[in-house]
């Protein structure tokens, strides 16, 4: 398909060469341009032909495709629009068809290719185009991770110009899960990034990922926001060569929690294969941590940042070497006798948050941890709201953390309330994370001292009724899963509006503090620079222009090796591309 050509250059690389990797994707060209398409058009069409080997009828294929863009559609300026087409491999525009074009599909692991046409000196998209696999079985099961419509929608993130995730439950992971038929507030939030369209709700946070005593910049840490409402991960980016990070498209008037880790370097552009993470004693790497104000009693408690402006600085963030829990939490923990009040180290605002964690050997005993909320003294007649409750969340699927955590409640009334062991959503997606909700008792305010217990549960097995396996909650885990079986509380107060949706009344206030006094992982040194790596040559032959993106089924054993030879080295990565340097189009250098 020699729809451009361009003197053959090019870089074989785990995906892209020359990105700017945020856990949204926004590509770069090798002269640092935004890969987009043009600011003059609000509309790109794209032209479906269904036709295909498998028996899917048109009209299937047509509402997948369909679907899939309309997941895009609305989230920012640009917007797809589905065409009709009979035709394949059509110069100047933009296509979705299946093929088995041996240069594009080499290994029966590659389920979907999107290849990009683009101005190397601007990022203009000229003309994208999504191939499908015909020699591959896609399901027409929801709840398969090779559901066709997770296939479909992926690749669409592609001809928009996005880049891969590594943010659990978002559709441009760079592994093919469960649920990826419906993007996820990541993927809204690298969308609106590369094409904002004004929206006065929208806002950012910036600052700068460090470590050691000279607050040396880390370059490559995966730094997470995760709403306070919703507590979804909501924006992510991976940090530059100078710690510095800006995650944008976030909701204003929310609050976010800010978690930085390790990256996997599997899948990312090839400068990030430089990144290093053994700044710890003993060259050890450094772990997942949220970003907390200095001084021992703060330890434990992450730090709830509001963002209420179009942008946010919060400051130096610094990676930590160890896991940090409230000493009250440690002095009585797995001790139901004595319990800590979360409530305690507020200075204002009702709710808090803390870190906590179980070994091994307290999962395998079912040890729970207990703590208090005490809200007795709480005058809830100032608040002139009715309907309103204790919202209390476990979260741990968002940081990799293989369990699910089980909620008691106890309270003077002597009720129990359970949480459910899983939610299967909408789009096939297996939530393990815990919410429950506890009615705010008006008339006896002794009752609104609740005791809370969390019990852990390993994931490893199906649960009666949902026949999946642990990759349909921790795709991809052998890469991210953590070590500890960690996780974040988070209490808040909010309001039943009535139609199944509750709204944020009050939760902990902040006062906003950075990382600068109290920098961890002393052995932290700059990478002064970083190289590509992979293969590299030149000849006068002609050859597509662009990059080519692969979409991957890791379940069924594909080899991964196509298409066409660009994705040398793919092992276990979503998305392989690979850049040009330049377009050459009718025999002219655009």
């Amino acid at each position: 398909m020699n729809k451009y050509s361009f003197q053959f250059l090019f870089f074989l690389s785990a995906c892209i060469c020359f990105t700017n990797a945020d856990a949204y994707v926004k590509n770069l060209t090798g002269s640092s341009a935004i890969v987009h398409w043009s600011s003059n058009i609000s509309t790109v069409d794209i032209y479906v032909n269904p036709s295909n080997t498998q028996g899917y009828s048109n009209a299937l294929v047509d509402a997948q495709a369909a679907a899939g863009a309309a997941q895009w559609n609305g989230k920012s300026r640009i917007s797809i629009r589905k065409n009709s087409t009979s035709g394949t491999n059509q110069t100047g525009v933009n296509e979705l068809f299946f093929s088995t074009d041996p240069s594009v599909f080499s290994g029966s692991g590659v389920v979907g290719v999107t290849q990009v046409y683009f101005k190397n000196t601007s990022g203009e998209i000229l003309e994208a185009d999504i191939l499908l696999n015909d020699a591959v079985p896609f399901s027409l099961n929801i709840n398969d991770e090779k559901y066709l419509g997770n296939v479909i929608t992926h690749e669409m993130g592609h001809f928009l110009g996005l880049g891969h995730s590594q943010v659990a439950g978002s559709t441009m992971l760079f592994s093919l899960a469960r649920g990826e038929n419906q993007i996820s507030d990541d993927d809204v939030a690298g969308l609106y990034s590369i094409y904002p369209n004004g929206n006065s709700s929208k806002g950012s946070i910036f600052g700068k990922v460090i470590g050691g005593n000279g607050l040396v910049g880390v370059f490559g840490a995966h730094v997470q926001a995760i709403s306070v409402s919703t507590g979804h991960v909501a924006g992510s980016i991976i940090s530059d060569a100078d710690g510095s990070f800006t995650i944008d498209g976030l909701k204003k008037n929310d609050q976010y929690y800010i978690y930085t880790s390790p990256i996997a370097i599997v899948g990312l552009p090839s400068k990030y294969d430089s990144v290093r993470n053994d700044f710890c004693a003993t060259s050890k790497k450094y772990r997942g941590s949220f970003l907390q104000s200095c001084g021992s009693s703060f330890e434990g408690y992450p730090q709830a940042v509001k963002l209420n402006s179009s942008s946010v600085n919060v400051g130096k963030v610094t990676i930590r070497c160890g896991l940090d829990v409230p000493t009250d939490y440690m002095q009585y923990k797995n001790d139901s006798r004595a319990l800590f009040d979360i409530q305690d180290n507020v200075i204002s605002g009702v709710g808090n948050s803390f870190t906590g964690y179980f070994s091994s050997q307290e999962i395998s005993l079912s040890q729970k941890d207990y703590f208090r909320m005490d809200y007795s003294n709480i005058n809830w007649d100032s608040l002139s709201m009715s309907n309103l409750y204790v919202e209390l969340k476990v979260i741990n699927q968002s940081l990799y953390s293989s369990f699910k955590a089980v909620i008691g409640v106890k309270r003077d009334s002597s009720s129990y309330v359970v949480s459910p062991k899983y939610t299967q959503e909408s789009d096939g997606w297996i939530n393990i994370e815990s919410t429950v909700r506890i009615p705010i008792n008006r008339v006896l305010s002794s009752d609104n001292n609740f005791e809370i217990s969390v019990t852990p549960v390993l994931v490893e097995t199906t649960s009666a009724g949902l026949p999946f396996t642990k990759l349909d909650y921790f795709p991809s885990s052998g890469y991210f899963e953590d070590p500890l079986f960690f996780y974040l509380v988070s209490a808040s107060i909010v309001k039943d509006n009535g139609d199944s949706t509750y709204s944020l009344v009050s939760s902990k206030n902040d006062q906003l503090s950075d990382n600068t006094q109290c920098p961890d992982a002393i052995n932290t040194y700059a990478l002064s620079s970083y190289a590509l790596k992979g293969a590299s040559t030149s000849s006068g032959k002609k050859r597509e222009d662009g990059m080519a993106c692969g979409t991957v089924d890791l379940s069924g054993g594909g080899n991964g090796s196509g298409p066409g030879g660009f994705f040398v080295g793919l092992i276990l990565s979503l998305i392989v591309c690979s850049l040009t340097s330049s377009i050459i189009r009718n025999n002219k250098t655009i």
